[in-house]
């Protein structure tokens, strides 16, 4: 489960870069709403029937529209757009992720059923870069967002190391079977990849690692071990049993060393 975790946090957070996204765009739909204040309108929609209809017809623009009117505002506007727009920020990044949820779930059902199409949109496209696109896409990012990127990373990382084994092992049983094929795939070439590296390959990729992952990979060695060591004798055997010819070459050439199999 160890290799799945990097590209499930790699999405995570690339899907918090996008709800803040999202949540700007809200903001914007809010002030444009409240303000009643588009391209060439000079009128002033002060009742509140006149800021339902003017609602109704913001909602029925779609994202090119919506940044059309945006671009005809006047400089005044514009800028009272920006403040407005960072307040909403600043508020959306002060929530925590139970008070953000329970945002969400607030919302009108269709405009839930919008940010959900969105957001498996968006994901659909995550899923379909490569590594190469997602790191560009990275990249692409300004300080700030590269920022919130590592906080969230780091945040989805620490959530993911406090689960047990059995927590992990459910939190993947319960992933879409598309997504788990996925994973499933992605582990089993990193697999073969280690599996083709010489002994000298492999002590290098370790001391390539940053004190940080050193510690991970020892840790998930030890637990490997003790699981091995709690196996009965007929366990082992049947283990051994299931691994293909070439693991069992290399399982006999890396006896006689006197080490330990269950770590590998």
């Amino acid at each position: 489960m160890g290799v799945l975790t990097f590209k499930k946090v790699c999405f995570a957070v690339f899907a918090g870069v996008l709800v803040s996204q999202l949540a700007g765009s809200i903001a914007f739909a809010g002030y444009a709403m409240g303000q009643g204040q588009v391209a060439g309108q000079s009128k002033s929609y002060g009742s509140s029937h006149a800021n339902a209809v003017h609602a109704g017809d913001w909602k029925s623009l779609s994202p090119q529209a919506r940044q059309e009117r945006f671009e005809n505002l006047s400089p005044e506007q514009k800028q009272r757009w920006e403040a407005h727009k960072a307040e909403r920020k600043a508020e959306w990044q002060s929530l925590s992720p139970e008070e953000r949820k329970a945002k969400f779930e607030a919302l009108p059902p269709e405009q839930k059923a919008k940010l959900e199409a969105h957001r498996a949109e968006m994901k659909a496209k995550w899923q379909a870069m490569t590594p190469e696109e997602r790191q560009a896409k990275f990249n692409s990012l300004t300080p700030e967002q590269k920022q919130r990127w590592e906080a969230h990373k780091a945040e989805r990382k620490a959530e993911w190391q406090s689960l047990s084994p059995e927590e992990r092992k459910a939190k993947f049983e319960a992933l879409p079977p598309e997504q788990k094929a996925k994973l499933e795939a992605h582990r089993a070439e990193m697999k073969a990849k280690w599996q083709a590296m010489t002994p000298e390959e492999r002590q290098a990729k370790f001391n390539s690692l940053t004190p940080e992952q050193k510690q991970r990979w020892e840790a998930h060695k030890a637990e490997r071990k003790a699981e091995w060591q709690s196996l009965s004798p007929e366990e082992r055997k049947a283990k051994l049993q299931g691994l293909t010819p070439e693991q069992r070459s290399r399982w006999e050439g890396h006896k006689p060393g006197g080490r330990q199999g269950g770590g590998q």
